[in-house]
């Protein structure tokens, strides 16, 4: 790099960093850094070959562990009443009408409030009629 291209600040930048490598040296902090990489770099342990997936081998059933707990058999065969369910094909919810909030229309210390017609104010989110009011609240 030559010094007619780099600015003022980046040459004392430059100096700078030659300062603190000579103090470094001086200080013997190089030395002691290569000695402390050298001593905590991990020493390469070797590799298991990829482990296959062996399957277990199957027991049999009168070998297996079970509860001793009495069981009882349920059978769903018959159990169905006609009535539709949710979880049925093509069942639809009831269609409902939409609802919409009646129109608020007020008056506040010489201000109109509109809900429908009313433009929203940034600070205090109420609909005003009046656009060149400017909210104080």
């Amino acid at each position: 790099l030559s010094s007619a291209m780099l600015s003022e600040f980046e040459l004392a930048r430059l100096e700078r960093i030659e300062q603190n490598k000579k103090r470094m040296l001086e200080m013997g902090i190089t030395g002691m850094a290569r000695d402390l990489a050298a001593r905590a770099s991990p020493q390469k342990t070797p590799r298991k070959l990829s482990m296959k997936y062996t399957r277990r081998p199957i027991t049999p059933e009168s070998e297996r562990r079970r509860s001793s707990r009495e069981r009882t058999k349920i059978s769903y065969v018959g159990m169905d009443d006609g009535a539709q369910d949710k979880s049925d094909r093509g069942y639809t919810k009831p269609a409902r009408a939409p609802t919409r909030a009646p129109r608020a229309v007020f008056s506040v210390g010489g201000r109109v409030y509109d809900s429908e017609r009313g433009v929203t104010c940034h600070w205090c989110r109420q609909k005003t009629v009046e656009t060149h009011v400017a909210c104080t609240g």
